[in-house]
Formats: C-alpha cells, sequence, structure tokens
C-alpha cells in the first residue's frame, strides 16, 4: 500500500459503514482491511420497503403480498372469484342506444348478450339539395363515397389572368394583349419578367477576357489584345482601331464549277479590293435531249409553269389540256359504263347502277346495300362456342382460301435383333445389359405432335435344371422363368411390351430420343441368354 505521509503508523481514521467490515490498524504487520459483512446475499426483507401499493393494489411491505383491490364504489361488479381470479359476474345487458346526426344514420341490432351482440351500423347521409342550390358533388355507391374530378371542374370558371378549360381542368396564366406586356413564359413553364435595370457593377464581374482579349473588370473597359508573337503585323492605329499597315497582298483566287462562273478583279489593295463575281452556267443541250426549262433573266433564275406543262401527257383514264395545265378523269364511253362526274366534281358509280357481280361456290349477295356480298356459309350445329372453338380460313398466294393445317398420323419403328454367346444372366435385380435410343422427328411444319410410345422385349433364355431368369424394362421386371424339370429348357422366350405417352409435345419439325434399357435379374444355375430382340414403335399424332 502507498504511504501517505503518515510517518512509521498510518492514523487515518476508517469508519465502517451498513453492511461494510474494517479490520487492522494500518500498520505494516495490520494494515486496514475492508470487506462486506454477511454472505453477499440481500433477504426479502430487506427488499419489500422498496416496493410500495398504487392504485388498484393492495400491498403488505411485512409479507410481500400483492392483490388487487376492487374499488368500493357503488355498483362496482369487480370481485375476486373463488379461483383467485379479477371477476366480472354476468349480469343485465349494458344499455346502448344510437343517436343519428345530420350527417350519419346509425342503426342498432342485437341485445348485447353473448348470442346476440350489439350490431352497430352507418349510412353517410347526402344532402339530395344542398343550400347553395346546386348539385351535390359528394356520391356513394358499394365502395364508399367519392368525389371526381369531372364534379369539380365544373365549379370553377376563369377569371382576370387565366385562362380555364372546364373539360379537362387544365389552368393556365393568360398574358395581357396590352402594348409593352412583358410578362412571358420562362423555359421551365412558369411565369417571368425579365429583371430590370441592373448595374455597371453587378454585370461587369460576369465577364472575363478570352484570346484576343483585355479585359478590366473594375473599369469594365475592354479592348482588342494583338499577339506578341514575332512578325504581327495588327497593332492599335491612331484613331483607336484594330490597323495592319499596307504590306504584301493576300492572295486569292477562284475556281469555277460545271454551275456556277466565278470572276475576279483587283489586287486586294485599299484602292482596289478584290471583287468576286458569280454567273450561272445553263446547260443549252440537257442531257436528255429536250429543251433547258431552267432560265436566266437580269431579275435571276426562273421556271414558269408554261415551260413545265409540256412536260406532261395524258394516259388512260386521264384528259390533260397542255395550254392550261387542266388534269381531268376521262370516263370510258364503253356501254354499260356506270361511272359519271358527281355534281361535287368526283368520280361517282351510282348506288345499284353497276351490273350485279356474279357469284360463285361460296359466295352470296349481289354487292347492293341490301345484298351486300357475303360468304355463303352454314349454322354452327355443335354445343361449343364457336369464337372459341372453331377453325380459322386462310388466303394463300394464289388468292385460294386455305383451311387449318390437316390433321396427320405418321409410325415410326425400330426394330433390332442382336446375338450373344451364351452370357450368364445376372443374379441381381433390374440389371441394365442393354440401351436402345431411337430418334423420332415430328414430320410437320406447322403444328407440335403428341407421341405414344410402344417398347417391346424377347429375351431367349437358357435355364439349366434348376435355374431361374428374370427380364425387363427399365426397373418393370416383366418376365421371370424356373426351370422346375431335371433337363435343361432352351430358347425359352416371351415377348413383353410396354406402352406410355410421350410427356412433352415434339415441337413441329423436332426431333426427340427415346432411350430402352433392357434389364435382367435373379439368374442362378448357369442361367444364360444367347438372343435380345427389342421393337421401338413411335405413333405419332398431329391433330
Amino acid at each position: 500500500m502507498s504511504r501517505c505521509d503518515c510517518g512509521t503508523r498510518c492514523t487515518c481514521v476508517i469508519t465502517a459503514g451498513d453492511g461494510i467490515a474494517v479490520d487492522g490498524n494500518g500498520s505494516t504487520s495490520a494494515p486496514y482491511v475492508i470487506s462486506t459483512s454477511g454472505d453477499g446475499t440481500v433477504s426479502c426483507d430487506e427488499v419489500r420497503p422498496c416496493i410500495s401499493s398504487g392504485p388498484g393494489l393492495d400491498y403488505d411491505p411485512a409479507t410481500g403480498v400483492m392483490g388487487a383491490r376492487p374499488s368500493t364504489d357503488a355498483g362496482n361488479t369487480l370481485a375476486i372469484g373463488s379461483d383467485g381470479g379479477l371477476l366480472v359476474p354476468p349480469g343485465a345487458a349494458t344499455a346502448l342506444q344510437v343517436n343519428d346526426t345530420p350527417s350519419v344514420d346509425l342503426s342498432l341490432a342485437g341485445d348485447g348478450s353473448a348470442g346476440a351482440p350489439y350490431q352497430v351500423s352507418a349510412a353517410v347521409r347526402l344532402d339530395a339539395t344542398p343550400p347553395g342550390g346546386g348539385t351535390n358533388l359528394l356520391h356513394s355507391n358499394a365502395d364508399g363515397l367519392y368525389v371526381e374530378c369531372a364534379d369539380v371542374r365544373g365549379c370553377l370558371s376563369e377569371g382576370d389572368g387565366i385562362d380555364y378549360d372546364p373539360a379537362t381542368g387544365v389552368i393556365s396564366a393568360r398574358f395581357s394583349t396590352d402594348a409593352g406586356n412583358a410578362v412571358s413564359f420562362g423555359s421551365d413553364g412558369g411565369l417571368m419578367v425579365t429583371p430590370g435595370a441592373v448595374s455597371c457593377d453587378d454585370v461587369r464581374p460576369c465577364l472575363s477576357e478570352g484570346p484576343g482579349i483585355d479585359y478590366d473588370p473594375a473599369t469594365g473597359t475592354i479592348a482588342a489584345k494583338p499577339s506578341t508573337a514575332a512578325g504581327n503585323t495588327l497593332t492599335i492605329g491612331s484613331d483607336g482601331g484594330l490597323l495592319v499597315p499596307p504590306g504584301a497582298a493576300t492572295a486569292l483566287q477562284v475556281n469555277d464549277t460545271p454551275s456556277v462562273d466565278l470572276s475576279l478583279a483587283g489586287d486586294g489593295s485599299a484602292g482596289a479590293p478584290y471583287q468576286v463575281s458569280a454567273a450561272v452556267r445553263l446547260d443549252a443541250t440537257p442531257p436528255g435531249g429536250g429543251t433547258n426549262l431552267l432560265h436566266s433573266n437580269a431579275d435571276g433564275l426562273y421556271v414558269e409553269c408554261a415551260d413545265v406543262r409540256g412536260c406532261l401527257s395524258e394516259g388512260d383514264g386521264i384528259d390533260y389540256d397542255p395550254a392550261t395545265g387542266t388534269i381531268s378523269a376521262r370516263p370510258s364511253t364503253d356501254a354499260g359504263n356506270t361511272v359519271t362526274i358527281g355534281s361535287d366534281g368526283g368520280l361517282l358509280v351510282p348506288p345499284g347502277g353497276g351490273a350485279a357481280p356474279a357469284t360463285g361456290c361460296g359466295l352470296t349477295g349481289d354487292g347492293s346495300a341490301g345484298a351486300p356480298l357475303a360468304a355463303a356459309v352454314s349454322a354452327w350445329p355443335y354445343p361449343c362456342d364457336v369464337n372459341a372453338e372453331a377453325g380459322l380460313v386462310y388466303c394463300d398466294d394464289s388468292g385460294v382460301l386455305r383451311g387449318e393445317p390437316r390433321a396427320r398420323y405418321d409410325f415410326q419403328q425400330q426394330h433390332i435383333p442382336s446375338d450373344f454367346t451364351n452370357p450368364t444372366v445376372p443374379s441381381g435385380i433390374d440389371v441394365v445389359v442393354l440401351t436402345r435410343n431411337f430418334t423420332i422427328t415430328n414430320p410437320d411444319p406447322c403444328r407440335p405432335a403428341r407421341v405414344m410410345v410402344e417398347q417391346e422385349v424377347d429375351i431367349d433364355f437358357f435355364l439349366p435344371a434348376g435355374a431361374s431368369a428374370a427380364g425387363g424394362i427399365g426397373t418393370d421386371e416383366m418376365q421371370f422363368f424356373y426351370n422346375r424339370s431335371a433337363s435343361t429348357t432352351n430358347n425359352i422366350h416371351q415377348q413383353s411390351t410396354k406402352v406410355y405417352n410421350m410427356g412433352t409435345p415434339l415441337p413441329p419439325g423436332g426431333s426427340a430420343t427415346i432411350t430402352m434399357d433392357v434389364t435382367m435379374g435373379r439368374g442362378t444355375n448357369g442361367a444364360t441368354y444367347d438372343r435380345i430382340q427389342t421393337f421401338l414403335r413411335a405413333f405419332i399424332f398431329i391433330l
């Protein structure tokens, strides 16, 4: 323990408080030892005084017992039940009544008992004749109350400075047409009045100098800045303007094009500046062999209608006057033609004026309003819905009507016989001894195909006396032989067949591979086999 300047013996006084014990006198041989008294636990008697009762609670600090305290107010039905819990005994149903308000109708059903509890419902009242004399905008339906935009828009009208469309509810600002009006729409669609007077001091910091410029933001003075590069002849003249002293003339030449002749005069000096002039070239003999319709005079280039009209001529069904440029339809003079010019100048075939078209197989009507041309059809004789179940009719490239693709059926088969040199029949169960694969193809390029698959296996067994053998397809053991005789049975066999629906349809023109595992098992006493024949058959239906 560190010293506290007390000499050879500490004279400090240490007093123990509640629950604390002090031993020793502070000397080196008997230092102070401070410890808690007791065993370090807290007793219930020490804790109980820390707790007190509040409203609805009785508490005994001597025993620590807490209990609920029912009120002694008259009419209180709360009590302590026989099981020690809080109890409100069943009694007369609580009285309940409902009161309507001007805006809500309340309804009450039931008597408050467990079998018929109170049921309160409410219906909102809508004023059919609002006091303002207008129409009530508030509506009600099975989903609740609602007010729609269309109901509200008629409540608004435009005043000064506003354009309002009650059909869409769009409200826009309306500018005055008075002279000098400065209000407009900004780029963001808001109203904008361009700011008024701005002082020079406000503007000068907005500017800065670039190449060829000297700028003083303190005074706003902007001046041209000639380059200091060697040979620069640009200076500031005596009148403050930019000056390039006379020197070697700038070289200039002009080049003609097929459509423009350029001419150059002058030498580029102040007294004889360069003068460039141009004249359009007009081809006197155009490559098409005709006359050039483009002309030129003192006022410029021109093409007139009279020049163009000769380029046109009339063909079948057209009357054309090249002198005036008038183009008209020309009805045929053939007998029976019903095409005329109508009162409005358009081509007209009067209703019923033409001959009735001849109808062949599958068509009815004469093309008139009362009997339009139509497909000759029969009544739908089936109990199903024609819209959902009937096929469609199509038109091919040659104009022939076509129906749905015809139903098709196909049969594809694989037969493979295999000979063996008497291998032993496996003793296990469903042991794969041979695997066949057969690829089938949907012959229809339009529709998917459903496929029924038939698998067939025929195994020739040799069974010595007391021998047995089993065969099958996959995990299906389909045949079992046991030789009970005293001699060998040769070439005992049975054709076993398995049929199933291939779950996934073949897509149009698509292919799939059918796999069959030939299995054997339960071979005993030297059972062997020497031949396996397999058949894989696919019955393909396209409907």
